[in-house]
């Protein structure tokens, strides 16, 4: 029995020539893959007319298919983008409420640091404003009450953000790479970039998906994405944030008052708030309808 998902980050491979030969490839990642061709043959043979006997990827492979730990406005893009919308939201995940809106980008200016080679990226002016952002949010999503995380995809930009938070007083706050934070979750999640000049393994799409599948109930997604549109799952990451109207461009200045800069930008509107109360009363409700269903019809057997 392989339990997992091929969707999330794999071990990490350190020498480049045991990738070029595939060896960065997981043994489930590759059972996977050999069921689904299969099955894709047997299908394309029995359109033919052809005499083969039926192989279904779903006799062998089993999806757990409900998702239990984000906001449905976090897992949306996910669930589209890596799972074919095949996630459903659990009732309870529709009360993860805050003042602020679930999800949130933030298109920043900042440049990383001239001094950056060799994947060691860091960006100083982002890690301060991410340190700002976590002293504001916690006027409204209080640190007392809830978890916070900020993840980077650099070391070294960890080195910066925790430099940044100690000075803001928030050092009790987890700063770490994606890597370090697969299997976490946090009920508030900062994402730092850092990276603004070439993508580097930003274009790794595993990656991507465990940064934004940490939080409860909120993400907000921190950088200068200009590069990274050149990224299919990148641009289409960005291009739902804006048709969600959740992409925000930000001044060089939005730090001196971020009350009246950010906080206006990624605050829940009361309508929100009320969408979701009905869609989880209506799941809830729908739920309860189907146990009776079940329950009567087993009763009648």
């Amino acid at each position: 029995v392989l339990v997992g998902d091929t969707q999330q980050l794999p071990a990490t491979v350190l020498s480049k020539k045991a990738s070029d030969f595939g060896l960065g490839t997981s043994l489930f990642t590759r059972i996977q893959r050999c069921i689904e061709s299969v099955t894709l043959k047997t299908v394309a043979n029995a359109d033919k007319g052809n005499n083969v006997s039926s192989l279904e990827s779903t006799d062998i492979i089993f999806s757990l298919q409900t998702q239990y730990r984000m906001h449905p406005e976090i897992c949306k893009w996910p669930n589209s983008y890596f799972y074919k919308n095949e996630l459903i939201d659990d009732a309870k995940t529709h009360q993860f409420k805050t003042p602020l809106k679930p999800f949130s980008v933030l298109n920043l200016t900042y440049t990383q640091n001239d001094n950056c080679h060799r994947g060691q990226i860091a960006n100083e002016l982002e890690a301060q404003f991410v340190a700002r952002l976590v002293k504001t949010l916690d006027g409204y999503i209080p640190m007392k009450y809830n978890t916070y995380g900020v993840i980077t995809p650099y070391a070294q930009q960890r080195v910066a953000l925790e430099k940044a938070m100690r000075t803001a007083g928030y050092s009790n706050v987890m700063v770490n790479t994606i890597d370090s934070y697969q299997g976490m979750e946090r009920d508030v999640i900062i994402i730092s970039n850092a990276r603004t000049t070439g993508i580097g393994f930003l274009a790794n799409y595993q990656r991507l998906n465990v940064a934004l599948t940490r939080p409860k109930k909120c993400l907000i997604l921190c950088g200068n994405f200009k590069n990274l549109e050149a990224v299919p799952a990148w641009r289409s990451l960005l291009s739902s944030a804006r048709e969600r109207k959740l992409y925000h461009e930000l001044s060089p200045n939005c730090m001196d008052d971020m009350h009246r800069t950010v906080i206006p930008k990624i605050k829940a509107s009361k309508a929100n708030t009320a969408t979701t109360e009905a869609t989880a009363t209506a799941t809830t409700t729908t739920k309860e309808v189907t146990t009776v269903a079940t329950t009567t019809k087993q009763s009648e057997q």
